[in-house]
């Protein structure tokens, strides 16, 4: 959680992944917000998925960027010049467990 400034927001996409574990007391102390977003349901997802397979869509180009490119990233995309996702990492910020 040290990357996210005190009154901030971080928000999960998705509903399959790893563990996020992080100490309670962290989260009201410093009035950060963990807030969860989807889109569609899990039928839809199951149909899209199906799609994907099929080889009748192709999959979403996703890149990795350090967390120290973000303003890099995001000058990126407002040029138009990223083409599918860009997903920013940091190995500081969140302990995941992949158990």
């Amino acid at each position: 959680m040290s990357c996210l400034r005190k009154g901030g927001r971080l928000v999960i996409v998705g509903l399959y992944g790893s563990a996020l574990n992080i100490p309670p007391p962290f989260i009201p102390m410093n009035a950060r917000i963990i807030q969860g977003s989807y889109v569609g349901s899990l039928q839809e997802m199951g149909e899209l998925m199906a799609f994907v397979r099929a080889g009748r869509i192709a999959p979403i180009r996703i890149e990795e960027r350090p967390l120290e490119q973000a303003t890099q990233a995001l000058a990126d995309l407002k040029a138009g010049k990223v083409q599918g996702r860009i997903v920013l990492r940091s190995t500081d910020c969140f302990a995941t467990n992949n158990n």
